[in-house]
């Protein structure tokens, strides 16, 4: 009820389909509910997650439903209800196509020469052992290629840069690059659609989310076979006979492929058995001197990073195994059933970038991208989150300001 509400709700203040209050509805509705409404469905479903109590479902759902009505009217209150848009400063982001080819490049290499991994392994039992540079940099290229499609509405580039993540997502088993850089390229495009139905329009819609469905559930299947020391087109043939004996759950695997509700449960068990203490906000500083202070040099504050925390706790120790921490789980863990406290913070945040757009197409860009980011991040830790923010806005930055530098040196010489 709350869900179709406030989309509607959306619809009538904002005039333009993809709101920020009906985008964040359907991120919220994949990430933080669509388990409990799968299981009502279908019944044979289970947490993901070991150590489960379903007592604990109902507490969870509650302060899911305090968050979503929070991140609402903070929206409602603080977004202005401009329906015409206008860019007043442009700038150009050229330098980040040449990046991100860049970057598709060494990530190929890469790929090339590591020999196809076992998806999972080998992950970092602390924060401070999950310190690695080449990755860390290597993971924004989701950044470079949701700033290229956001600001060029080239086809060719466009399809080129899609069909990148789809080969880098194949190789890798990763989908996270792919669906943010696929998710910004769609709004940036159709954002201020108005709401007119058409069969021509509701066909595309369609099967863009077939696609994206079955894209996501094939990338599931497909990094199961890693541990399988096979080529590329027995593992493939392996995926697709998999997913047909499977095809009456497919529904349920791409409705459920984003849902984090079984790490939520985790937490807040833990949290009201005694077994972990609440943090209030000390992720949140981890996070944000995480942008500016590398891990070695942190001190103990590295250690209240959100997913390592809760690891070292959950199930330390385990290595070739990870449970994807929540922003809604890491809410949890901060204020306990006051989780409704970081929604206020990500609507305002959120308000701020979309009231600020129409001055140029740098807050343009960064709301679009924090919007994409979303989709993925808010299953993850917020130090993810605000890294990936932190890559555009810094390499914006430091971008202009050599432009500054190189047309002054013009000036110069012309003046000489």
């Amino acid at each position: 009820m709350s869900f179709v509400f406030q989309i509607k709700m959306s619809f009538k203040t904002y005039g333009h389909f993809f709101n920020p209050i009906f985008i964040f509805n359907i991120i919220f509705f994949l990430h933080n509910w669509s388990f409990s409404f799968s299981k009502i469905i279908y019944t044979d479903l289970y947490w993901s997650t070991p150590a489960n109590n379903d007592f604990y479902q109902i507490y969870v759902l509650l302060i899911n439903l305090s968050c979503l009505w929070t991140f609402f009217l903070t929206c409602l209150f603080f977004c202005k209800k401009k329906k015409t848009f206008l860019i007043k400063n442009q700038y150009s982001f050229s330098i980040y196509t040449k990046m991100y080819f860049l970057f598709v490049l060494i990530s190929l290499i890469k790929s090339f020469f590591s020999g196809g991994s076992v998806y999972g392994e080998g992950q970092a039992l602390t924060s401070a052992e999950a310190f690695n540079p080449l990755n860390i940099i290597l993971s924004s290229r989701a950044i470079w290629g949701s700033v290229v499609l956001i600001n060029n509405k080239s086809k060719k580039l466009t399809i080129a840069v899609i069909f990148l993540e789809l080969i880098l997502s194949i190789i890798g088993g990763g989908r996270k690059s792919f669906i943010i850089i696929l998710v910004a390229g769609l709004l940036s495009r159709y954002e201020f659609y108005q709401i007119k139905v058409k069969l021509k329009t509701v066909l595309k819609a369609f099967f863009g989310l077939f696609f994206l469905s079955y894209f996501s559930v094939f990338i599931i299947f497909f990094r199961l076979t890693s541990k399988e020391s096979l080529d590329f087109s027995t593992r493939f043939s392996m995926t697709i006979n998999e997913m047909n004996l499977s095809s009456v759950n497919l529904f349920f695997f791409a409705l459920n492929s984003a849902n984090s509700e079984g790490v939520q449960n985790w937490t807040y068990q833990l949290i009201t058995e005694k077994k972990m203490d609440l943090i209030y906000g000390l992720s949140y500083i981890q996070s944000m001197v995480n942008t500016v202070i590398l891990r070695p040099f942190q001190g103990e504050l590295v250690n209240y990073q959100a997913a390592y925390y809760f690891k070292q706790i959950a199930y330390p120790g385990v290595s070739d195994h990870g449970w994807d921490f929540s922003f809604s789980a890491e809410s949890v863990l901060n204020w306990g059933r006051m989780a409704f406290i970081s929604y206020f913070f990500l609507a305002l945040a959120l308000s701020i970038f979309y009231n600020r757009r129409n001055r140029s197409d740098f807050y343009n860009t960064l709301y679009l991208l924090v919007i994409s980011l979303l989709y993925i991040c808010i299953r993850t830790d917020s130090t993810s989150l605000i890294r990936y923010i932190s890559f555009f806005v810094f390499s914006f930055y430091i971008f202009r300001f050599f432009k500054i530098i190189q047309k002054r040196r013009k000036e110069k010489l012309i003046l000489n």
